[in-house]
């Protein structure tokens, strides 16, 4: 899970730091306006905290057994995002937005590893132990 928890947490960022430059939102501090173009480290979307914080929180979500490490991840990546808002760097729409690019993230790579952790255990190309010839 760690492992799968790094490689959305590096995709996420990634991700957030090309959005930011595409979309160029202002922040609400600026008060521009939600739709006035911003450069560089002044865009508001998305929001790369909510983004980080929801991709590791969400590999936790799809992979942990535990469901109350999956609720406290859950929370305290909502905690984040509240954050953000309350210090008023995002908008709220880009808190919520951004908490679903993290969950999709974690999902795909969460997939990736469900589906190759299920290969490595797949018994069903084993021989059966009555097969195994012994001198």
């Amino acid at each position: 899970i760690g492992v799968s928890m790094a490689v959305a947490g590096l995709i996420a960022g990634l991700s957030a730091h090309a959005l930011k430059a595409l979309v160029g939102r202002t922040r609400p501090e600026l008060w521009m306006g939600a739709f006035h173009f911003a450069r560089g480290d002044d865009s508001s979307f998305p929001s790369g905290h909510t983004v980080g914080a929801f991709a590791l929180a969400g590999v936790l979500l799809f992979l942990a057994r535990s469901v109350p490490l999956k609720v406290v991840a859950i929370a305290l990546a909502s905690a984040v995002g509240i954050s953000r808002v309350i210090a008023m760097r995002h908008w709220p729409s880009d808190v919520v937005a951004s908490a679903v690019i993290g969950l999709v993230v974690a999902w795909a790579v969460s997939s990736d590893y469900a589906s190759r952790s299920a290969n490595w255990t797949d018994t069903s190309r084993e021989q059966p132990a009555s097969s195994i010839v012994t001198p």
